[in-house]
Parts: C-alpha cells; structure tokens; sequence
C-alpha cells in the first residue's frame, strides 16, 4: 500500500518581496519601473500605495507585511533618511533580517553607500533635519526628565539600522543606465527569492534561469518516476545548481537524500557504505543494520519501491555507481526523482537517463556581479575597482569556480595587489582552480591526454576537420578522443571549429611547461620566448613533439644551423614568418637550418619559408599538411632530378603567393587530398589534375595567369573537363574571373 502523499508546509511568508522606499523621491518613476518588472518577472511584491502624509507612527498592517516578506528592497534616496517613516520601516526589516533570516536587498539610488553609512552628505543633512525637528517637537511637549528620551532612542536605532544596511551587499545606481540597472536588480533578487532560505547568497547569482530549466525537466507535477542528468566541466556549478534545487524541493517528498562525493566513497569504501548511506537518510535510521554484499539492490527496491522520494547522487564517473543505487525506476515509489549529476554525458546516456541538463558558463554580468560578492561583499564592483575586476572576470570566463576562488582571494587587497595579481596569472594559473580542473584531465586515457595537449597548446579555435586528419596521422584515434572530450564537457564544437575553456587551455600548457626545468625538453612549444630560445640556441631534443610560433608576437631571428637537428620527434610544425606589409622575414637562416626536419611531420607550416626548395633528404610520407605561403620556395625539392612523390596522405597543400613553377605529377593522384590552394602563384605553369582526385573540395588557382592560359587552350571558352570532374564534392572553385587574363571563361564544369 503506497505511503499517503506528503503535502509541503506552507511558506512561512506571502509576499516575495517588501518595497521600502522614499514616495517623493522614486514613486512614479524608479519604483513604479522597479515593481512593474518585479511583477513582470512573476516575483510578487508589496508595495505600500498610500498617498496619505506619513506621519510619526507605522500602521501596524505595513510591519505585518515586512513579517509577512520573504525579502525586502530598501530604496535608500536623498531624502529616505527625512523620512521617520522610511526610518521605521527599516528598523523593523533589519529585525526581520535578524530573527526571521529574512534577505534584504538595498538599493543606493543616487546616493553614495558611505554617506549612508557615515549619515554624511545631503543624504545626512535630510537625517540631522528630522532629528532636530522630532527633538523641538519633544521640548514642545515640555517633557523634563534626565534619562534618554524617547526620540534619542529613536535617533539612535535609526543610526544604527542606516549603518548597518550600508554594508549589506546591494545595487549602486551611480554606474549604471536606469533600464539595466532595474533588469539587474529584479534578475538577482528574482534568483534569490525563487530559491531555499539556507542558500548563499553568491550561490543564487544567475541560479533562476538555471533551476528554470531544472524544473522543466523534472516536471515535478507528473505522478511519473524520472530520471534528470546535471552534465558539465568541473567547477561549473552543477553541485551548486542541484544542491538549491534540492533544499528548494526536498518537502514536497516523503523522503530524500543528497548523496555528496560518491566516486571518492564508492573507492574508498566500497558499494555497500554508499547504499547504507543512501538508506539511512531516506529513512532517517542511523542504526541500519548491514547486509551481506550484492544484496544492497534488493534492499533498495524493497525499502523505497513505495515512496516518493528526491535523490540526488553528486560526483558520479563510473556506470556502476549508478546501477547500485538507481539501477531500475521501479526502484523508487510514483513521482519520485533521482538527479545524478556528472561530468561524463556518455555515463548518463548509457545508464538511459531520461533528459540531461547542461550547465552552462555565466553571463558577463551574471559573471561580474558573483566576483563582486566574493571580491567586496556587494553586487558590483567598488568605484575604483571597475576596470581590474573586468579582468578577471575576462580571465575566468563564467566558471563560478574561478570567479569565487579570485574574488575571495582579492577581498580587502588594494588596486596595487590586484594588478599584480592579475599579470602574475598570466604567466602562473591559480593553483585551486587549476586543482579542481585537473581532475578532467586525470581521468582521461593516455591518448586522449595527447589529444589534450595538443588542442590545448595549437588547435584551440581551429577547423575539426583539419584537426582530426593531422591527429589522426598521428596515431591518436581522435573522432573517439574528441567524442571522450565532449562527453566530459571538455571541448565543444560549434560552426565547425574546435574550442576548450580558456582556462583549461590554461590547464594544459601548465601541465607541458611542469614536465621539465628546460623549455627544450618539454613535448610541446608555443609561447615566443621559449621558441626563440630552442630556435636561435638549437636546444631542443627529442622530447620535442610539437613548436608553434606566431612571429608576430616574437623579436626577429637568426636559427641554429642545429635548430631541428635533434627534433627528430617532430609531429607539428607552425612557424607564422612573413611580415606582409613590409615584406621582409623574421625568422633568418642557413642552408643548412633545415636540412634536418624532421620525417615524424604530419603538419608543416611555415609562412614565408626563406629557403628555395624544402631539403632534399626530407621524407614527407608522413605528412597530412603541408602549407608554405608567401615563401621564397621555387620548386618543392631541389635539382633537376625527378621529383619526388607527394605523400599518398596529404589532403592540404597551400603554396599560394610562392614562385613555384611546376608541381610533381603525383599530386594528380591523390585521392585524399582536400584542399588545393596555389593563389597567386604567377609563375606557376602547370598544376597535375585528373578525375583521380577523387576527395577534393576546394581549389583555388585565382592569380596564376600562365596556368589559366593553359587551361583554356582549347580555345571554346571553356575550362577542361578534368577539373570540374576532379572531384564529385568540390564544392569551391577560384579562378578571379575579374581578372582580364580569364576574361576568355565562358563557361564552367559542373561542380
């Protein structure tokens, strides 16, 4: 017999939200905007209408409405401190603050929080006004008494509630345009409100729209068993989302059970610990008797099969975690929920969870109002900090976990220390944060740790597609590591590119640069300093896998003739060259600097390669790209010799804006080549199509006068049917018909 439905109590408030304000000062105009968004947003608000004159005394029904609040906004403007009215009503919210753990949410409205505070400014002068106008009318009274009269403790109370409301974390509309500022304001007291008494209020920051989602998903008023996924990076929020969903929800259950930690427990103790854990809170029996191992499942069913219950299991990363202690719906009674929250989605689809919900990064503004809670226990950042708090709010793109770690690190610190933090994390990530995001990483399978690396210290932003070739010749199985990273929210793809967190990026080159003191021993390099120092001493070693370099950001250089000498590991090479607007190279060298590259190249990039011709010892079999523009390169390999065969794998070749004349013929049969760009190669003769070219998609053979001629030598106005029948997927072809040496070109192959 199913166990009657427990019924929630009622809220200990009937309205979300107390307006406290100065009517002269906001009514009609900040206010009336302030309530109408309130209401807009679904937060129900009381806010006292009454056109009467405020007199000395409250009616009783509007501290009955504070009471009754389950937060207040305190509209504090110019003249709110002439107001005893104002002033009362602030005394009795604060009282409510304090015995009722009610929220209170002041909003400096034309004023500065330190006038409140220090009763100084005009803002001070409306106070001392109504103080020396209640003390006449006191003397009127011609009261003669030597204790504190009543209008002294009056004053005194008044004082103390000003100044304490100044320091609660609040809205300063001194920085802000009056619409947003409002949008703002609603948005961060509508999270608060939505949410359990006991949260943090940091906690809350951008939390409604998030257990918006969370609501839907769990569609709370069907009488269903459901199954909801939290999925995301570490550090995210998921546990945070999920725990004020939980204190949110929990009454509406018979019972539940917010399981913390469960892939440390499940290691440390084993699968019984875990499912007496699971028991002993959803039945609320601290002295649960154990039970032979394997039947923990049984019990589970039986013990919870007809109640409705809320669980939550936080931190799961292997299937059988779940299995033991949600294997089967019918487990738990109708309208019960279990949430598993996870940074592995193919664990969550595996086990059939019913809807997964991503979490998301913050918004900026979201973003910059939960580091000022952190940083200056306010919403916003202080006057002089505006500028500097951008930056690591940019530093931390909307992790919750760096903005908390960096605002509560940079409480109290002066604009000095700042700063000087602020560059130092350029050069040497905040280890708390880099901790808790290295547990994405430890997880991973060694290859898959590669393809890390190498996205996080080349690839971050470039084409998937020329990405999973060039790793895919290295050896890494990258459509299943890149399939591993998504599922752990590692990397996404969006319009055909690959990106990762800023600070994971960060993550993985940390990782690289502790692998060894000496950057020439080190598997991969990409800052400038620590290239040029390899390149110009010839310090590298066969450690070395991987060498970027943006020219753009490094002085010019003359190589070691031992430059690549030793880096016969080699996999990626990307030096960016040529400065094109002064045309001159940056990077100098000798014949002899690279006659020694490495046959390990799947990727060689080099913009502006000095050199006439690559080295004739230099074996390409293994290369997937090879991209030379705007170099000094002639012919592909010296001597008049036969040339020698393109790699039968390559499918991107770019030597656009080079001298080069003839191509090998093996490129006409390339079956996997995908890209063909000899832009503006104007010497350029010849290029060795056929139909075998059977994978291309896109050529570019704009700016080459003597090979268009060429190609249209059969005088009709056409272009030779091998090119349009290359390839049955090209789907771009260039050939700058505004220039007057195509202006024969009537007619095109199908493409």
């Amino acid at each position: 017999m199913a166990s009657p439905s427990i019924e929630p109590p009622p809220p200990p408030w009937i309205y979300q939200v107390f307006l406290s304000f100065r009517g002269g000062d906001t009514r009609n105009n900040f206010v009336d905007h302030l309530y109408k968004e309130l209401t807009i947003k679904g937060v129900y608000a009381f806010r006292d209408d009454s056109k009467l004159e405020r007199g000395s005394s409250i009616a009783p029904a509007l501290f009955q409405a504070i009471e009754d609040s389950r937060a207040a906004i305190v509209v504090l403007s110019p003249n709110y401190a002439s107001s005893d009215w104002c002033l009362d009503e602030l005394v009795k919210i604060l009282e409510c603050r304090e015995s009722l753990g009610r929220m209170v949410v002041p909003v400096f409205h034309n004023v500065d929080p330190s006038d409140v505070e220090k009763l100084s400014g005009s803002f001070g002068l409306g106070f001392s006004e109504l103080r020396e106008r209640l003390l006449k009318e006191e003397m009127g009274m011609e009261m003669e008494t030597e204790t504190e009269t009543e209008v002294e403790k009056k004053v005194k109370r008044w004082k103390e509630a000003l100044s304490e409301v100044a320091t609660i974390s609040g809205w300063d509309s001194r920085y802000r345009e009056e619409a947003a500022f409002i949008e703002q304001i609603v948005r961060d007291i509508s999270d608060k409100v939505m949410c359990a008494p006991s949260s943090d209020a940091g906690e809350l920051v951008g939390m409604g729209s998030r257990l918006e989602e969370i609501d839907e998903l769990l569609q709370l008023d069907t009488n269903i068993v459901r199954m909801v996924g939290i999925w995301g990076l570490s550090g995210i929020g998921k546990t945070t989302a999920a725990r004020v969903m939980f204190d949110r929800h929990s009454r509406q259950f018979e019972a539940s059970c917010f399981l913390t930690n469960v892939a440390d427990k499940f290691r440390l103790h084993g699968e019984s610990a875990l499912q007496h854990e699971l028991l002993s809170k959803t039945l609320l029996e601290r002295d649960l008797r154990t039970w032979p191992l394997g039947k923990g499942c049984n019990l589970i069913k039986e013990r919870l099969s007809q109640r409705k219950v809320l669980l939550v299991f936080d931190d799961v990363d292997d299937l059988q975690q779940v299995e033991l202690l949600a294997n089967k719906l019918n487990w738990f009674g109708p309208g019960s929920r279990i949430i598993v929250i996870s940074q592995d989605k193919q664990l969550l689809e595996a086990h059939g969870v019913n809807v997964i919900y991503e979490a998301k990064c913050l918004e900026d503004d979201e973003a910059l109002q939960l580091f000022s809670h952190y940083a200056f226990h306010q919403n916003q950042p202080k006057k002089d900090y505006w500028e500097l708090s951008h930056g690591f709010v940019y530093y931390a793109s909307g992790l919750p976990l760096a903005l908390k770690v960096l605002g509560s690190f940079l409480y109290n610190k002066s604009t000095c220390q700042w700063q000087n933090e602020l560059n130092k994390l350029e050069k040497f990530p905040n280890r708390k944060i880099q901790d808790v995001l290295k547990m994405s990483y430890d997880g991973l399978e060694e290859l898959d740790k590669k393809v890390f690396l190498d996205l996080a210290c080349f690839f971050n932003g470039e084409n998937v597609d020329e990405v999973r070739d060039i790793l895919d010749a290295c050896g890494f199985f990258p459509e299943r590591a890149f399939g591993v990273l998504i599922d752990n929210a590692i990397v996404t793809i969006s319009n055909g590119k690959l990106y990762m967190h800023g600070l994971l990026q960060q993550l993985g080159r940390e990782i690289v640069r502790e692998e060894a003191e000496e950057n020439g021993k080190r598997s991969r390099l990409w800052k400038p300093d620590d290239v040029y120092y390899v390149l110009a001493k010839g310090t590298g070693t066969k450690r070395v896998e991987g060498l970027f370099l943006d020219m753009a950001k490094s002085r010019e250089m003359c190589l070691s003739p031992k430059a690549f000498e030793k880096m016969f590991k080699l996999r990626l090479l990307k030096l960016h060259n040529l400065e094109p607007s002064q045309g001159r190279y940056k990077v100098q060298l000798l014949d002899e600097c690279v006659q020694s590259l490495s046959d390990e190249l799947r990727y060689l990039r080099w913009d502006g390669f000095p050199s006439k011709s690559l080295p004739s010892h230099f074996c390409p079999e293994n290369l997937v790209e090879l991209n030379l523009p705007f170099s000094n390169i002639e012919q592909l390999w010296p001597g008049k010799q036969v040339l020698p065969e393109l790699p039968r794998n390559l499918k991107y070749l770019y030597v656009g804006g080079t001298a080069i004349e003839e191509l090998p013929s093996s490129l006409g049969g390339l079956a996997f080549l995908v890209i063909l760009d000899v832009k503006n190669c104007t010497r350029l003769q010849q290029i060795p199509i056929s139909s075998k070219l059977n994978s291309l998609e896109s050529l570019d053979i704009s700016g080459c006068p003597h090979l268009l001629k060429r190609l249209s030598g059969n005088g009709n106005g056409e272009l030779p049917e091998s090119v349009g029948c290359c390839s049955s997927c090209m789907s771009h072809m260039d050939i700058d018909t505004e220039n007057t040496t195509c202006k024969f070109f009537v007619s095109f192959p199908h493409l």
